[in-house]
């Protein structure tokens, strides 16, 4: 292995120093384009000695030294590779950080340092440490075995008990988990009138803090509860893609809220839109028989859903199906009772509706996204489909004042 190129690399990458050392733990070399970067503090003995005493083969060893300045260790058969100084943004907790209350750090040396997030400087070190070991570690774990966790851990551990404690004596307890089971189901089933019967549903319990501040605990309780109803929904049968990008929708609303008046009813009616959603389905499917069938049609319409932007033709889905385009026609119009093409042409149509209503993108710029030839033939396509040109829809409908076209 050529190592001589891998060291340049990450000199290059990381704008530091990386000391060699034998096995032994041996100095040998210095490698560094940084001659403007002395390190000063390498020369203590004590740091010296500290990150040299905690290596590990098993892992890089990440050393922090007052939290501010890190080095990285590397362990390779015959090699023992110290990388850094570095700063990392996050000064996460590292298992090796080594406190030295009288240790002056001054901030032109820092300023001279180049400054990483964590997971940024871990991709290299990581490249290195892999290259020498039969199995490769991954982020998560190489952070778990430097305890950048661990603090973070012991204080979850302590808080946990303290919250146990503390709702046993003040007979406090969490909105019951069946009521919740409840709404979601709602969801799942379409059922209106049960989603708004589990809202109305009286409990002791009350929703769990998550943020002492009252605004964002409420912003999080909801999205959570949001992520939960897409979830729902999609188990109902709605698209995937479909359901998570209306939740992500209403979840980008509740956060910019400005406090939890306005947070709840975004809530409500998240959870009512995609309850909406899946008893539209299952009216229109109520006719339908269940069978491997409804799967292909399923397929097929995520295909479409996640194509629009593009020319889509029923030859082109077939072969994504691994279907006779002639028997995916037919099937499709048995389930929907219309043909596949004109399915993918109302939902095109769907689509440029939306954008008319609440975009400012011009005829042009729509009849491009959605695929068409031109702006004449998504005119036509438009009028034919609902008796309105492009320009009758967005005076009509349209929701913004600034439309050019």
């Amino acid at each position: 292995m050529n190592f001589s190129a891998l060291t340049d690399f990450l000199v290059q990458q990381l704008h530091t120093h990386i000391r060699t050392y034998s096995s032994e733990k041996k100095f040998t070399k210095l490698l560094t384009r940084r001659i403007d970067l002395k390190d000063i503090f390498f020369d203590d003995t004590r740091i010296q000695s500290y990150i040299l005493d905690n290596i590990s083969d098993e892992t890089p060893t990440l050393t922090s030294i007052n939290r501010k300045i890190v080095y990285a260790t590397v362990s390779c058969p015959d090699w023992i590779y110290i990388i850094g100084p570095v700063c990392i943004q996050e000064s996460p907790a590292f298992r090796y950080n080594l406190n030295l209350p009288n240790l002056t750090i001054d901030p032109d040396f820092t300023d001279q340092l180049f400054s990483f997030p964590l997971i940024f400087f871990l991709d290299y070190i990581l490249l290195a440490h892999n290259l020498f070991h039969e199995s490769s570690l991954n982020t998560h774990d190489c952070l778990a075995l430097n305890h950048v966790y661990k603090t973070f851990e012991d204080s979850t551990q302590t808080q946990f008990s303290n919250l146990i404690f503390y709702n046993h004596e003040n007979s406090k307890r969490h909105n019951p988990y069946e009521q919740e089971r409840r709404e979601m189901a709602s969801i799942e089933s379409g059922n209106l009138q049960q989603l708004k019967e589990s809202w109305n549903e009286e409990y002791s319990g009350s929703f769990g803090i998550i943020s002492k501040d009252p605004v964002r605990n409420g912003k999080y309780l909801s999205i959570i509860v949001i992520a939960l109803a897409t979830r729902a929904a999609i188990k109902g049968g709605i698209l995937p893609e479909i359901a998570l990008s209306l939740g992500d929708i209403y979840m980008q609303q509740v956060d910019e809220g400005k406090n939890v008046y306005e947070i709840g009813p975004l809530t409500k009616r998240a959870e009512y839109a995609l309850t909406k959603l899946v008893q539209e389905k299952n009216t229109a499917s109520a006719n339908q028989v269940s069978s491997q069938d409804n799967l292909i049609v399923e397929r097929c319409k995520d295909y479409v859903f996640t194509h629009l932007h593009e020319k889509i033709t029923v030859q082109e889905i077939a072969v994504q199906l691994y279907l006779h385009p002639n028997y995916l026609s037919a099937l499709f119009k048995k389930h929907e009772g219309i043909s596949l093409y004109q399915y993918i042409l109302n939902q095109k149509i769907t689509l440029a509706k939306n954008l008319l209503t609440y975009s400012s993108y011009s005829f042009i710029e729509i009849s491009n996204y959605l695929g068409f030839s031109s702006q004449s033939h998504l005119g036509k396509t438009f009028k034919r489909t609902t008796g309105f040109t492009l320009n009758e829809y967005r005076n009509l409908y349209g929701k913004t004042n600034d439309f050019t076209n």
